[in-house]
């Protein structure tokens, strides 16, 4: 288990490699080019979808989940895609 920061330096998304939602999430990062701008990390980073501090950013323990850097997290679908833009503008991308 790796010890993942609370407040990432840039937009996070917990994502895995299989599901639909998460593969929508990523699709749209590609899509608009934000790759260099959101990192990709999965919930082992965070202890597994049942640890405490996942669960502290999803309380439903699904997957995505997406991190911005001042600590708020976006985990239903329609936040996350209105997040994903406003989280590219904090990195000086549009």
């Amino acid at each position: 288990m790796t010890d993942a920061p609370t407040k990432p330096t840039k937009p996070t998304l917990i994502t895995v490699d299989v599901g639909n939602n998460p593969a929508r999430c990523r699709m749209l990062i590609y899509h608009k080019g934000l790759e260099e701008q959101i990192d990709l990390k999965t919930p082992g980073d965070f202890g597994g979808t049942s640890s405490a501090s996942y669960r502290a950013l999803n309380p439903q323990g699904k997957i995505p989940v997406l991190l911005l850097p001042d600590g708020t997290a976006f985990f239903e679908a329609v936040s996350r895609a209105t997040a994903l833009p406003p989280a590219a503008a904090l990195r000086g991308r549009v």
